[in-house]
């Protein structure tokens, strides 16, 4: 988990992660691009990341977000 505090204008480019992962909105509002769809979360809100997709938070407003990586759990 990490918690990310961005101030306007700032945000995360296009990226991709082996893992799924969630993103909840805890303050403000942010745009969230997952495969080229443009979503905007609202504090309380959260949407999945699913692993390998691209996505992306571009900067607007100031927000606080929560980021929750899910790692698999490995047999054997």
């Amino acid at each position: 988990m990490t918690l990310f505090a961005f101030a306007e204008g700032e945000g995360l480019d296009e990226h991709t992660n082996p893992n799924d992962a969630i993103v909840q909105i805890l303050e403000g509002s942010a745009r969230v691009v997952v495969d080229g769809a443009e979503y905007t979360l609202e504090a309380g809100e959260a949407i999945h990341l699913p692993p390998s997709v691209p996505h992306a938070l571009p900067g607007g407003a100031p927000y606080k977000m929560l980021l929750t990586l899910l790692k698999r759990s490995r047999e054997g």
